[in-house]
C-alpha cells in the first residue's frame, strides 16, 4: 500500500469518539437497524410453545414470572420453552432472540 492510499483510508475512518450525539444519530439513520439475532424461522424451530395454565403447572408457583419482562404469567399466556428448559412469554423471547443470539440470564 502506498502512502497516498493510507491517507485516503484514514480520511474515510470515522472518529466517533469526537462526534456529537446528532452526528451519531445521522450515521445511525444512514446505516439502519442491523440485527445480530436469529430470524423468526430459527426462533420458532428452537422453541416449543404452549398456553400457560395454573392447573397444568406442577408445582404451582404463584409468583412465577418471565426473566425478560418480569411480568407474572397469566392464564392463557403464550409460553415458549427453549431446548435447555427455561420458559418465557413467546413475544418476549422472540423479540430478545431477534436482537441477540444469547439467552437471557435468569435473575
Amino acid at each position: 500500500m502506498q502512502l497516498e492510499d493510507k491517507d485516503e483510508e484514514n480520511e474515510m475512518q470515522l472518529d466517533n469518539d469526537n462526534m456529537s450525539y446528532e452526528e451519531l444519530l445521522t450515521i445511525g439513520d444512514g446505516i439502519g437497524n442491523v440485527s445480530t439475532g436469529y430470524n423468526e424461522g430459527v426462533i420458532y424451530a428452537k422453541m416449543m410453545q404452549r398456553k400457560f395454565s395454573f392447573s397444568t403447572t406442577v408445582p404451582r408457583v404463584d409468583a412465577e414470572a418471565s426473566c425478560i419482562c418480569h411480568e407474572e404469567y397469566a392464564e392463557g399466556d403464550d409460553i415458549g420453552k427453549l431446548e435447555y428448559g427455561h420458559e418465557y412469554h413467546v413475544g418476549c423471547i422472540k423479540e430478545w432472540l431477534a436482537q441477540k443470539k444469547l439467552v437471557p440470564h435468569l435473575q
